[in-house]
């Protein structure tokens, strides 16, 4: 073989490297997407007592619960198990209770969600209304619902598709499905 040939394969052969090296850095595996998940909480609180205070700096409504996550992007709270007070305009207090609560960044609407139980104040005829869904609005007291939703007071059962009520005048709004169960109180 000639020297012309020799220079010819060994040009060839580093040719052929060149290129494979070229190719294998093109087909690398790409790098892994980053983890995309939901966002960690900007805080937990475990076994908490909160008091929320309205723009008068007069308490809008409190809670209690076993847990409280704060959304860091959206601001708002995912409780467990809570236990909500809101005053009612006569200085009487509503309380209610649900298996998880998601509460709006400006700390207005409550969405209980799950086993939920609103009692009114204690009076001559208290009011208890209960379903799996209620949206309570405690600045404005008010409450709504588009879920099923039993009424209780004494004497009466009500049952409603949706509602929506005025917490300070007790007066509801009842939408659709509404059946009454009388039962007259003994004199």
């Amino acid at each position: 073989m000639t020297a012309a040939r020799w220079l010819l394969a060994a040009a060839l052969a580093l040719l052929a490297i060149a290129t494979s090296v070229w190719v294998w850095h093109l087909h690398r595996d790409a790098e892994p997407a980053p983890l995309v998940g939901p966002p960690r909480s900007d805080y937990l609180l475990f076994d908490f007592d909160l008091v929320a205070l309205d723009e008068q700096g007069r308490e809008s409504f409190s809670a209690t619960g076993p847990r409280l996550a704060r959304h860091p992007h959206l601001g708002t709270l995912e409780i467990d198990q809570p236990r909500f007070s809101t005053p009612d305009a006569d200085g009487g207090t509503w309380r209610s209770r649900a298996e998880r609560a998601f509460v709006d960044a400006e700390g207005d609407e409550l969405r209980l969600v799950g086993n939920v139980l609103l009692h009114g104040p204690d009076t001559e005829a208290p009011l208890r209304l209960s379903g799996q869904s209620l949206n309570l609005y405690a600045r404005q007291r008010r409450v709504a619902s588009d879920a099923p939703v039993t009424i209780t007071q004494p004497g009466s059962i009500l049952t409603t598709n949706g509602l929506r009520g005025d917490l300070d005048t007790r007066s509801l709004e009842l939408l659709s499905r509404i059946r009454l169960q009388h039962e007259p109180t003994p004199r």
